[in-house]
């Protein structure tokens, strides 16, 4: 199985490098992301707003995305 960060709207597959908005319409780059550990989790991502910022850990639900589990064909 593989877990990908899914975008709720538009459906798109979310990567390290993109950049998304927050749901206050800040945008930042995806720099790292953190699949939930268990069912009543929603996962992290760390988005980093500017060149100066270290990222900041937020969940997945804050840029509107979740962490669906595909199947990988095997």
């Amino acid at each position: 199985m593989t877990i990908n960060l899914v975008h709720k709207e538009t459906k798109k597959v979310l990567k390290v490098g993109d950049k998304v908005s927050d749901f206050r319409g800040d945008q930042g780059v995806i720099t790292h992301m953190s699949p939930p550990k268990h069912s009543g989790s929603s996962g992290k991502v760390v988005l980093k707003y500017n060149d100066d910022d270290m990222g900041r850990e937020l969940f997945a639900t804050v840029i509107n995305a979740e962490f669906v589990e595909v199947s990988d064909g095997r």
